[in-house]
Formats: C-alpha cells, sequence, structure tokens
C-alpha cells in the first residue's frame, strides 16, 4: 500500500508468521513501514512495525490482523511524522479501497 509522509513516498507491507510453541502455535501479522527510494527500491525504517499476535483459542482471521497491525503501526509513526488525525483517515481509506494483491 503506497501512502506519502512529509512529501516522500512510502509503502506500507503487511506480513505474517506463526510463532511454534511447546503446546501451542501462535499467528501473528505486522504492517510494517518502508521508505520507497528514488530507483524504485525499498529501504526499512527502523523500528516503524504495527504487530499483533492471535491467542491461540482464537480463530486466525487475516483481514483483523491485518487492521490491528495497521492500527498499531500508526500508533508509532504518528508522533514521528506528526500525522493529523486527517492523515490518518487518508492512510485508512487507502487501506479500505486497496485491491487485491497491494
Amino acid at each position: 500500500m503506497n501512502i506519502t509522509l512529509s512529501g516522500e513516498p512510502y509503502r506500507i507491507k503487511f506480513g505474517y508468521s506463526t510463532i511454534k510453541g511447546e503446546l501451542y502455535n501462535t499467528r501473528s501479522t505486522y504492517a510494517e513501514l518502508y521508505k520507497v527510494n528514488k530507483d524504485g527500491t525499498l529501504s526499512v525504517v527502523d523500528s516503524m512495525i504495527g504487530f499483533v499476535s492471535c491467542d491461540n483459542r482464537d480463530r486466525f482471521v487475516k483481514e483483523t490482523g491485518r487492521k490491528m497491525a495497521l492500527k498499531d503501526l500508526l500508533e508509532v509513526i504518528t508522533d514521528k511524522f506528526n500525522l493529523t488525525r486527517e492523515d490518518r483517515g487518508e492512510i485508512w481509506n487507502k487501506y479500505h479501497s486497496r485491491q487485491w494483491g497491494e
């Protein structure tokens, strides 16, 4: 999902992981912020990640995890980029209007 922060292009990517334990496995979802370089490559922005874990008693729902991870990421980047309520609203609108595979 491509966004603009402070006039610079960024991308938010979502990922999933399974943490294997002795008694049960935990599914996790994360949203990570990348800076889009002039040549189109991506650079990870340090400590800009939203992360949520699904309890082993809960059913893993990809969409719910993405929303929660994005919410967590927005809390992290709001201070760094001085995001306003309108800025966060634009990011949520982009999230809800994204096409498959973005």
